[in-house]
């Protein structure tokens, strides 16, 4: 008979480095940790360790895994925390299993539904005795299965806003009739009344019906008691069908009683109901633990990742030195729509398309809708290829490696496929990647917003891009498709803003298809995937490029970083019923957004106008233009009306960032000032401190009533 003996082992790791010297003995994967996965883990342990929110971007290629993993294992022994390490697929949590177990570190694979668990690797996770590696649906969900670690390791952060969002995004299909028109009737007060009439017909013409139209918000929580009872019908009432009717009532749970705080995007095809900035502050199993750690290939600048998780700041430790300007294997990209042939006859495109598609093999195409896949599959894909889709490979890709002539079709997913190898040579990206839920499609095709999904479009096509170049020795086509993404990659700005290696590889597939035919597109597309001498000459040219180019900030993204943790504040409060910290908030995100693209409408001009020269030509109705704390009511008058001058305290001045300089004022039949009353307490103040007393005409400050 053999008892299980507690034991005690006080050798315990000084940090991740030593953690990993420790597991020597059962470990199978490198001989050591890599000289940037060590900068990578000195710098956490060393100076973020305490940090609530901390960013890693190590790119592809890098060994993000190994260093998440070395941090989740080193809390978890030393603390005794309880830690889960999650994905945003089931694909990849697999194979994060699989990488620690070759790592030597403990884990349980906690995935598919709950009941499904093994209890005793659930155990093992309650008991801190081991990393629990899961999905992000495990924590965002209404019901969360993991709800009490301690540790959050959030790996590909950067593809999280989907799944962070959905417990708050209530979509109401149009295929769930009842239920769409009934919403829809109920929002009339918030719609244009042209606009109406357009949703409800089901004749619409086609060209009209992917616009989306934002419901007046002001309309909604006027009305927020009657979509309350509409909304709670439509999904209490069971009128949704399947599948949608259990989504519905686990998003209900956290909407009810809030409309009024939400946005209500409304679409020919569908309505979405939710929070601009997911509020995960007050979802426990996300907001309670101690720690999250954010891994990312790519972060970007301009506070994406904050919106994305509704965090007011997240401290970051930038890519390794050495690794800013080196990529993962090579990619040739070709622009068939800038081919001089092509360019001038486009009804040959989907000719050339399904030529390449035939001659490479196996492809994945990347498409932002199902409007896009649909029309791809129809024109392009040659006719003997088998088409599957993401449910397909799910659970093991072998069903698409094992075909030769198959193309994975995936509609706004541009992560967690890995094709390393010779399992793929050809990507396609078809369509600008900015048509997620009906916000962003609103953010970048109704207002235009294209600078605010920046950060989050570079993103998609970085790592669409990279399906296929998972290894340094990887290399793959990537076929650039749609008048839109044709001409967003084309701008000098964008490349510059890419990783220095793709910013190369751009340029020169950009260079390689504008200056030539098809033909001569496919006679380079050959000798890329013979990838012998020939390329290899060709291959030096990207790699000199790459060591020039230092990448460059996007416009914008430094105004946009510097406003977020105000965003957040504001939809904190706007979730939370306080106006009027929420106010506060949107005019600090005003302040912050103020740059040399910021619109003209959004400008506050804080330059007050010289008045030490009153010449009578000054127009009668002239007025100050003045912040608004700082407003004076002056009514119309003559120019040679009696005016005092009066000086703007340095102390305003300097936080407005200007030079003292004077504003007009009005004097009343009682000796006091028609202005805003905390800006005239504050000029007594600071008059009654630092300013000469002096009267009219004699240089000073002539204020009488102080």
């Amino acid at each position: 008979m053999a008892f299980a003996r507690k034991t005690s082992d006080s050798s315990l790791p000084d940090d991740p480095l030593h953690l990993y010297r420790m597991l020597a003995v059962i470990n199978r994967g490198p001989a050591a940790v890599w000289g940037h996965q060590q900068d990578v883990l000195r710098a956490w342990h060393q100076k973020k360790s305490a940090a609530a929110d901390v960013a890693i971007e190590l790119p592809t290629g890098a060994g993000k895994t190994l260093v998440g993993g070395l941090i989740a294992e080193f809390r978890r022994r030393t603390a005794r925390e309880r830690v889960a390490y999650l994905c945003p697929t089931k694909q990849l949590a697999q194979q994060t299993a699989a990488a620690f177990d070759e790592y030597g570190i403990p884990n349980a694979l906690l995935i598919d539904r709950v009941p499904t668990w093994n209890p005793a690797d659930r155990a093992r996770f309650e008991s801190a005795d081991a990393v629990a590696v899961s999905v992000y649906s495990h924590i965002f969900n209404s019901n969360p299965a993991i709800k009490n670690a301690s540790l959050l390791v959030l790996d590909d952060a950067h593809a999280a806003e989907g799944y962070v969002a959905k417990p708050w995004r209530l979509t109401i299909s149009r295929q769930d009739e009842s239920a769409y028109l009934d919403v829809l009737s109920a929002l009339e007060p918030a719609l244009d009344p042209l606009v109406l009439p357009r949703l409800k017909n089901s004749d619409t013409d086609k060209a009209s019906q992917p616009y989306v139209y934002l419901a007046s918000p002001i309309g909604v929580a006027a009305h927020a008691a009657q979509l309350e009872r509409t909304v709670s019908s439509a999904v209490e009432g069971g009128k949704f069908d399947g599948k949608r009717a259990d989504e519905a009532r686990h998003v209900w749970k956290f909407l009810q009683g809030r409309l009024d705080r939400c946005l209500f995007y409304v679409a020919y095809g569908q309505i979405v109901i939710r929070p601009f900035i997911p509020p995960t502050w007050q979802h426990a199993a996300f907001s309670d633990p101690e720690r999250r750690i954010y891994m990312s290939a790519t972060l970007g600048d301009g506070g994406e990742l904050e919106r994305t998780f509704g965090r007011k700041k997240i401290e970051r430790i930038p890519v390794p030195e050495g690794w800013e300007n080196q990529g993962t294997g090579r990619r040739f990209f070709v622009f068939p729509e800038l081919a001089s042939d092509l360019a001038a006859d486009r009804t040959e495109l989907p000719a050339f398309v399904s030529s390449t598609i035939s001659e490479a093999g196996r492809a994945v195409v990347l498409t932002p809708d199902t409007r896009t896949q649909d029309s791809f599959i129809t024109s392009m894909l040659p006719s003997t290829y088998s088409v599957l889709k993401a449910s397909d490979v799910e659970d093991d890709l072998s069903k698409f490696t094992a075909q030769h002539n198959a193309a994975l079709v995936l509609t706004n997913r541009y992560d967690g496929i890995d094709l390393p190898g010779d399992d793929c040579r050809l990507v396609i990206l078809a369509g600008l990647p900015a048509r997620g839920d009906l916000q962003e499609r609103f953010l970048h095709e109704s207002l235009g917003a294209v600078e605010v999904l920046q950060e989050r479009i570079r993103a998609r096509i970085l790592q669409g891009s990279g399906r296929a170049t998972r290894n340094p020795q990887d290399y793959a086509a990537v076929m650039i498709l749609g008048q839109a993404l044709t001409a967003y990659l084309s701008g000098r700005d964008v490349q510059a803003a890419m990783h220095p290696e793709v910013h190369a590889e751009l340029e020169f597939g950009w260079e390689n298809s504008r200056q030539y035919d098809s033909v001569n597109m496919t006679d380079n597309l050959r000798v890329f995937f013979k990838h012998d001498a020939a390329w290899a000459e060709v291959d030096g040219d990207i790699v000199r490029e790459r060591d020039n180019y230092t990448r460059a900030v996007a416009p914008s993204s430094k105004e946009l970083q510097a406003s977020v943790r105000y965003e957040v504040e504001a939809w904190q409060s706007i979730w939370n019923n306080q106006w009027d910290w929420a106010l506060t908030a949107v005019r600090q995100v005003l302040n912050r957004l103020q740059g040399e693209r910021t619109p003209p409408t959004l400008r506050r001009t804080v330059e007050l106008p010289r008045l030490r020269n009153r010449s009578p030509s000054r127009p009668a109705d002239h007025r100050p233009h003045l912040p608004r704390y700082e407003r004076r009511l002056l009514p119309k008058r003559s120019a040679d009306e009696h005016r005092h001058i009066v000086a703007v305290p340095p102390c305003l001045a300097q936080r407005q960032g200007q030079r003292p300089q004077r504003f007009a004022a009005r004097r009343t039949g009682r000796g006091r000032y028609a202005r805003c009353p905390l800006a005239a307490q504050r000029h007594r103040q600071h008059l009654r401190r630092t300013c000469k007393q002096g009267t009219r005409g004699s240089g000073g400050y002539g204020i009488p009533g102080l």
